[in-house]
């Protein structure tokens, strides 16, 4: 029924952990595919001890792809009803992923998710994030995905497979955007690393009525030294700004979906802010070339909120 997809790349010590639990009997998963991706620590020698679980499939990068692209690659191994995506950091509650899997069967839903927790240096804490409490107000998970920031994160959350985006990948069939990495691909800080943020947002517009919110903490993300989404060149040069701009861009290009925000003219302000503040992040005098870039797409973003802003009677 469920195959969870796990890149990972030189962190055997964490896979030393993760894999018996996950190969356990208690895991609701059906297989594991995991993607070295030109590890060269003993990632490949971790991985073997466990080449005979039937559960488990490895597939090994002689060079490394990236993330994205490994789960692009993994991703045509799915043969399940029921996928999930994962960092081989994170973790997640046995018995809530199975109820948030049996909750999303009996509803037919294409997407199900519940709420996530913060490790650092060994606290862990829960968060509020605003998304799951204003998702009710807005009645769009479409819209409050916007307004709020990303906030379906990868292990609590369940796709059901055959519903996903269909995009040409690199490596086949994904349901990953790469078009917004091309984009991206002049400032060479790697791919779009938003595009987790991007299939949510696909999979809300779709699929509006089939998005099923469990309201417990089912997952855990573990902030650890390399993650690219708390690095400074993603936050303070204008990348992060650079990435909502380019998704608004995306989707307010269609007439059908700008009508929708005319519709709530609470969140066209709401987004304005998110992306203002996302502005102001940018710090770095050392990539002010970059950042020249970013603005002319930041600016055009801007430009249609304000528009949309400035047509609306009630604002």
């Amino acid at each position: 029924m469920l195959t969870i997809i796990i890149p990972t790349k030189n962190r055997a010590k964490l896979l030393e952990t993760l894999l018996p639990t996950l190969l356990s009997d208690e895991c609701p998963a059906d297989k594991i595919l995991i993607g070295n991706d030109g590890s060269t620590d003993n990632t490949q020698e971790i991985v073997n001890r466990y080449k005979t679980n039937k559960k488990l499939t490895v597939i090994k990068n002689l060079e490394s792809i990236g993330a994205i692209k490994t789960c692009c690659k993994l991703f045509q191994y799915v043969d399940t009803k029921y996928c999930m995506f994962m960092a081989d950091d994170d973790y997640f509650d046995f018995y809530l992923i199975k109820k948030l899997l049996s909750d999303i069967i009996l509803c037919n839903s294409a997407l199900g998710f519940g709420k996530y927790r913060i490790e650092d240096r060994g606290n862990v804490k829960d968060i509020i994030h605003p998304g799951w409490i204003e998702r009710l107000n807005y009645q769009s998970d479409f819209l409050t995905l916007f307004a709020h920031d990303h906030y379906m994160f990868g292990a609590a959350t369940i796709f059901q497979t055959s519903l996903l985006p269909q995009y040409q990948s690199p490596l086949g069939i994904a349901p990953f955007d790469f078009h917004l990495s091309n984009l991206v691909s002049f400032d060479n800080l790697g791919d779009f690393r938003a595009l987790d943020w991007d299939l949510s947002l696909s999979m809300s517009l779709q699929f509006p009525d089939k998005i099923y919110y469990l309201d417990e903490y089912v997952a855990t993300f573990k902030i650890v030294d390399g993650q690219l989404s708390s690095n400074e060149n993603y936050r303070f040069t204008g990348r992060a700004a650079f990435e909502m701009s380019l998704l608004i861009l995306k989707y307010f290009e269609n007439y059908e979906t700008r009508t929708i925000f005319h519709k709530n003219p609470l969140i066209i302000k709401s987004v304005l802010n998110l992306l203002d503040n996302k502005r102001r992040q940018i710090k770095s005098d050392k990539l002010i070339i970059v950042n020249f870039g970013y603005m002319p797409i930041i600016n055009s973003a801007v430009a249609i909120l304000e528009s949309l802003v400035t047509s609306h009677p009630s604002i």
